[in-house]
């Protein structure tokens, strides 16, 4: 959990070092500098320099300065864990592994360290090791409302959805006011075929983060398996007005303006598709799946001017 304020005292050669606000800004950076160069073997100015280095997205400055702080401290086990984040964030599991449970044998009652060590064994696909160091941190914490949502989604990923509705009913007893265990409880619940719950949990986490245009997204598609497509379009054009480069939204939306008669819509929203950047393999995918879905749409008449009961998306204001 990233730090708010800080108060460093350096007593040596009477000098007072203060850094209250913003510990992550260019300010503390120098701040955290001037102690170290005050005192060069400062192991916790290295980490607290790192820290805001890497939230500065100078990810191999900030390892360079937990390897300093391990160097002056090898027992010092959250610079071990702090590195281990840092690692985890270059995609490089194998060293996050490693520095997290370097971190547990230091403190073996650290639940934090034992959190991102099974998030770094998810990463390997190794989800049975993942859930015992999910389940090891509730033991240590038993009020971790993280530790019981990430296995949560760990025994979601296996299947186990009675076992992912109980930690996530649990994650928001601890933490009711966190959106993302109604959403991922919502999807288990829609697995199973509860559709009353599964609304009202999305209507919970809406409530909770009115900007949450995932939420609005899935229950969007919750309501187009219904066959409730005036309702879905509506929850996927808030979802777009929050997230305008949202490809999924406007999928799913064209998809519903298809079963609704309005094709030109639909059209409209797979040329939006097109146009967004395509970053990734599946962007890559889903564009190509555009193409092929306008191909097969305007290959035939279009559906008359008017047939469709849905009017065009507002202009968000």
């Amino acid at each position: 959990m990233f730090i708010n304020s800080i108060k460093m005292i350096i007593e040596d050669n009477n000098i007072r070092l203060q850094a209250t606000r913003h510990v992550y800004s260019d300010r503390a950076i120098a701040d955290f500098t001037k102690v170290i160069e005050i005192d060069p073997k400062h192991a916790y100015a290295y980490v607290s320099r790192a820290r805001s280095l890497e939230a500065k997205g100078a990810i191999d400055n900030a390892i360079a300065d937990y390897d300093k702080a391990i160097e002056l401290d090898p027992g010092y086990a959250n610079a071990y864990y702090f590195r281990g984040l840092a690692y985890a964030a270059s995609k490089n599991s194998d060293r996050a592994m490693a520095d997290f449970t370097k971190a547990i044998e230091i403190n073996p009652t650290d639940a934090y360290s034992y959190l991102s060590r099974a998030r770094s064994f998810e990463a390997k696909g190794n989800r049975e090791h993942a859930i015992a160091d999910f389940s090891k941190a509730i033991e240590i914490k038993p009020n971790y409302a993280n530790a019981y949502y990430s296995r949560g989604l760990a025994y979601a990923a296996n299947k186990n959805r009675d076992g992912a509705i109980t930690d996530f009913t649990k994650a928001i007893e601890i933490d009711p006011k966190n959106a993302y265990p109604y959403v991922s409880r919502a999807q288990s619940f829609g697995v199973k075929g509860d559709y009353d719950r599964v609304m009202a949990d999305f209507g919970k986490a809406i409530e909770i983060n009115p900007k949450y245009y995932y939420a609005y997204t899935l229950r969007g598609d919750a309501l187009a398996a219904r066959g409730e497509h005036d309702r879905a379009i509506g929850d996927f054009t808030k979802a777009i007005e929050i997230e305008p480069k949202n490809t999924a939204a406007y999928r799913s939306r064209a998809s519903a303006y298809i079963v609704t008669g309005a094709r030109s819509l639909a059209i409209a929203d797979y040329k939006t598709i097109l146009a967004l950047p395509a970053i990734t393999n599946a962007d890559r995918q889903g564009q190509g799946y555009a193409r092929q879905r306008i191909d097969q749409l305007t290959s035939t008449t279009l559906a008359p001017a008017g047939s469709s009961t849905i009017a065009p998306a507002p202009t968000p204001k």
